[in-house]
């Protein structure tokens, strides 16, 4: 479920990141299909930023010596009931948070969308696993992508000078 290749490596910044809890999501039952849960979701967010190298340093636990905390929400996870071609939509808000001022650097909703079909898998059960999993992956790399857009580094730098 994690971004791999060029999407999901980018400069690094000399700050440190703890992820909090990831709130939302639901565990799958056996009649209801696949669906995606807090825990797993913060394995591949963690994976995800750490093979990054967007921090220096990505810790799971409380991480005091971190410079931000990361608060994940899943909003929402609508997927079909079945069909040859199963697309997920899944919106989480991610809100990053400068812990030597308390403010947000980042506080946003992010969409995304995956649509897996018959060739990626036959049976619908794996299919519907395959779009969740693809949902996750592109909501993640455009995570990825805006806080590479902030310039954390560059900021973070200034902010030490004073």
């Amino acid at each position: 479920m994690i971004p791999e290749g060029d999407d999901a490596t980018f400069a690094s910044t000399d700050a440190a990141l703890v992820v909090g809890t990831v709130q939302g999501g639901e565990a799958s039952s056996a009649w209801e299909g696949s669906r995606i849960s807090a825990s797993e979701y913060r394995l591949a967010l963690i994976q995800a930023l750490q093979q990054s190298n967007l921090f220096t340093e990505v810790a799971s636990e409380t991480g005091d010596e971190a410079d931000y905390e990361l608060a994940t929400f899943l909003l929402s996870q609508q997927q079909p009931a079945g069909g040859f071609g199963m697309t997920v939509d899944l919106v989480v808000r991610y809100q990053l948070i400068d812990r030597r001022t308390g403010s947000d650097v980042f506080n946003d909703k992010v969409v995304s969308s995956y649509r897996a079909g018959v060739g990626d898998a036959f049976v619908g059960t794996k299919r519907l696993r395959k779009a969740n999993e693809g949902a996750v992956r592109e909501n993640i790399k455009q995570l990825l992508q805006q806080i590479d857009a902030l310039s954390l580094g560059a900021t973070r730098a200034s902010s030490t000078e004073q």
